[in-house]
């Protein structure tokens, strides 16, 4: 009897639910998370790829940068260059501006081609700070 009466119960609470509070709650999670992306950009991009050094001499860095929001397109990319000697210590580095437009949950592949600093045996790669698309 107790198991017939909280089915009931039940069922009346979710038939008594309408479609709007459905949407508005929907639309407020969309909201929060729109905020989210926008305030911690860092969060929500990554990187990575390999290195070789080309029979120029030359750094080329072939890499995917990753969008993981779900609502926030971002723009301009910087990205920090940063050259290793063989003991691991850090040379030197240098920003590169990747410019474009990162839509959500899509992957952009770069190559990047650098001189390099003297010394150089290994070279890592960060993003450093991103835009926002209003």
């Amino acid at each position: 009897m107790h198991r017939i009466l909280f089915t009931l119960i039940c069922l009346i609470a979710f038939a008594s639910c309408s479609d709007n509070n459905v949407s508005e709650t929907h639309t407020d999670v969309a909201k929060q998370t729109e905020a989210v992306e926008k305030v911690s950009p860092l969060g929500f991009l990554s990187i990575l790829g390999t290195y070789k050094k080309n029979r120029f001499g030359e750094w080329v860095i072939e890499a995917k940068i990753n969008n993981k929001a779900s609502i926030v397109t971002y723009k301009d990319i910087v990205l920090k260059i940063k050259y290793y000697s063989k003991t691991k210590t850090l040379i030197g580095s240098e920003d590169e501006t990747i410019l474009g437009y990162f839509k959500p949950n899509e992957s952009h592949p770069i190559v990047i081609k650098k001189a390099g600093l003297t010394g150089t045996a290994s070279v890592d790669i960060i993003i450093i700070s991103t835009d926002n698309v209003e």
